[in-house]
């Protein structure tokens, strides 16, 4: 058997052997297997796919200062919230609908207390509970759709891979 049979043998089946060096290196540094990738093309989506999806990640874990919370935890902090400032809700209320409640308490609260500094003084306090609990929310609400998109991204990757 002959040295170029051999190789050529080696090469049989293997479809990185059709990509670039610089792709394939790229593909490998990534943690990518090359021979899931059946074109040059098809690598530099794959690359830049990828690529994209880190950057984004990257720009949102810089933004979430560690938020640990879910949503049931907010849905808590917001009916401690309403009850502390005497209002009564209902047990099938949305997050959403309960900030709006309290947000509507609190306008009340400050046209009724225009003069008394102690009043004035909660009302702040409030506010400013009010404001890190729907911060916290949307950061919630932002990780889901990141997740979902991520998923989806995930998806179409398989999809790709597999020729479906």
């Amino acid at each position: 058997m002959s040295i170029n049979l051999v190789s050529s043998i080696g090469n049989y089946g293997h479809p990185h052997s059709k990509l670039s060096e610089e792709l394939r290196q790229k593909l490998l540094a990534l943690g990518i297997d090359p021979s899931c990738v059946s074109s040059d093309a098809e690598a530099r989506i794959l690359i830049e796919n990828i690529l994209q999806t880190q950057i984004t990640t990257e720009v949102k874990s810089t933004k979430s200062e560690d938020f640990c919370c879910g949503e049931q935890e907010l849905i808590s902090r917001a009916k401690n919230l309403a009850s502390k400032m005497g209002i009564t809700l209902s047990n099938n209320l949305t997050l959403e609908e309960i900030l709006e409640k309290i947000s509507r308490k609190l306008n009340e609260k400050i046209s009724v207390a225009a003069n008394n500094e102690k009043e004035l003084s909660f009302i702040k306090s409030c506010q400013s509970e009010l404001s890190e609990i729907a911060r916290e929310y949307s950061v919630v609400k932002q990780n889901e759709k990141a997740m979902f998109a991520s998923l989806n991204f995930n998806a179409n990757m398989n999809r790709m891979i597999l020729g479906l």
